[in-house]
């Protein structure tokens, strides 16, 4: 059975960590949408940022930080192969 990967992809590089900097991009687009979200008044919602959240809002707020978690390994697991950490502007 051959392999259909390209050489590079074989040895780790090229379209895999590609894939990796695309899935950080749509994780920091999760995580703005859903930032965004918070900020749009809502009747559930307390009056203040620091106040009680509805169940929606407050499923927000748990996807935000696991989003951001994924993003950090993510973004770790990058630094580690290019030997640079390095934060989209």
């Amino acid at each position: 059975m051959s392999d259909s990967r390209s050489p590079a992809a074989r040895r780790g590089r090229g379209v895999p960590q590609q894939h990796r900097y695309r899935l950080l991009q749509a994780l920091e687009d999760a995580i703005s949408y859903r930032q965004a979200r918070l900020t749009d008044p809502c009747a559930d919602c307390g009056p203040s940022p620091l106040d009680a959240r509805c169940a929606e809002h407050a499923c927000d707020l748990a996807l935000i930080a696991g989003y951001r978690q994924a993003a950090h390994a993510i973004a770790v697991e990058l630094g580690e192969a290019s030997g640079v950490l390095r934060r989209p502007g």
